[in-house]
């Protein structure tokens, strides 16, 4: 049975205090924050200590004033960059990437952690990103973007209250990412026959093709397709060392028996020192720094396999639907997921850090799942070229 509590807090104004004896022999105070409307609590031994906490915490923290202390973004900043290079806790890389989100936040308004208007100008902020690929006039930043911009804006914010410039989170429970927007499942990915067309052209001269084999056979990332080396190449154990993942992990994805093939015959055609003129996008040496493949020659392959890249406009969302690179790693993870694979297993191959973006990856399984039960796919592998052969019926 619940404790009866104090009759301090007056639930009709939601300003008062309430004190609660726990069953440890403290006592806890309540406070009811009218900014943020949520309770701010506070521990002491006695029932007197308790209640004079809760009131020094109602005169510091109504309305969110906090405390007395400055709480500019700058001066954060300033001390945030310094601690953090001093001690090498972070990279000049990151530090640089967080200066521009700082710069967008004060360009938006959101100079005081402290005022009123700190929340409308982080909305601002991310309202005013602009975009870095060509989309449709209404289309916003990358979920995945809005929420890693999102994250660096926490990093500050946590910094300042363990620094106790801060005690409350002016952005508790923000996301600048709708509930919509947060489900994967509308993600483009390629049918059966489409991927069959495209592995059909057979052109291992050309470097964007054999970059989108690589994706499309081994789901790795656009920049793990563009890394890797004949070195990378474990022929004898059948494994892809992806060297250069996302935050630097380090895994290995199965050769599938299709994609050995196709590195058979680039190898044969070009060998595995060769320095031609072609993108860094296979296995093939990198020959220049810098160089990297572009949307144009992703769409002009998928033209000559006559697959439309454009697939129209999401109704939910009211984003363009349309194919691109990171479609045949999602296409790899549906297409396996439908042969039976567990989602553990693959989430580890994919480089993963949960299942459940693993299950987001692959939500169109059902494209692929009745097509590839109906040719007897074998568990793990895949047949994008032509169909399993079927086995002879024992008589």
């Amino acid at each position: 049975m619940a404790k009866k509590r104090k009759a301090y807090h007056r639930d009709g104004s939601r300003d008062g205090i309430a004190l609660e004896h726990l069953p440890s022999g403290n006592w806890r105070a309540r406070v009811w924050d009218t900014r943020l409307r949520k309770y701010r609590s506070v521990t002491k031994s006695s029932e007197v200590a308790a209640k004079e906490a809760a009131m020094e915490h109602r005169a510091k923290f109504h309305l969110g004033s906090d405390n007395a202390a400055s709480c500019l973004l700058q001066d954060v900043w300033r001390a945030y960059k310094s601690e953090r290079l001093d001690d090498g806790k972070a990279k000049l890389r990151t530090i640089e990437a967080m200066q521009r989100v700082v710069d967008g936040l004060s360009a938006a308004g959101a100079e005081d952690f402290k005022a009123t208007g700190f929340r409308a100008a982080v909305t601002r902020y991310f309202k005013s990103l602009e975009l870095s690929r060509s989309k449709a006039g209404d289309g916003r930043v990358a979920v995945s973007t809005r929420r890693r911009l999102l994250s660096q804006v926490r990093a500050l914010l946590n910094f300042a209250r363990s620094a106790g410039w801060l005690v409350a989170d002016p952005i508790g429970g923000y996301s600048p990412v709708g509930a919509r927007e947060q489900d994967d499942s509308q993600r483009e990915t390629f049918t059966l026959s489409d991927a069959r067309s495209l592995v059909g052209l057979n052109k291992p001269q050309d470097p964007v093709w054999v970059h989108v084999m690589l994706m499309l056979y081994a789901g790795l990332r656009e920049s793990e397709a563009r890394a890797l080396t004949w070195a990378d190449y474990d022929k004898e154990a059948g494994l892809l060392w992806i060297r250069k993942g996302k935050g630097n992990k380090v895994r290995n994805v199965p050769v599938q028996n299709e994609l050995a093939n196709i590195l058979d015959t680039v190898s044969d055609l070009l060998g595995p020192t060769a320095k031609v003129a072609c993108l860094p996008s296979s296995p093939i040496v990198r020959p220049s720094k810098g160089r990297a493949i572009i949307y144009q020659h992703f769409c002009a392959l998928l033209a000559s396999a006559n697959i439309k890249y454009d697939r129209g406009i999401d109704a939910i969302s009211g984003m363009p639907r349309r194919l691109n690179r990171h479609s045949c790693r999602h296409t790899y993870c549906a297409a396996l997921l439908a042969t039976g694979q567990p989602g553990d297993a693959l989430r580890i191959v994919m480089g993963h850090g949960s299942e459940n973006l693993t299950n987001l990856y692959g939500a169109q399984v059902a494209t692929y799942t009745k097509q590839v039960q109906g040719e007897n796919w074998e568990r793990g592998r895949l047949h994008f070229l032509s169909p399993p052969a079927q086995k002879a019926a024992v008589t």
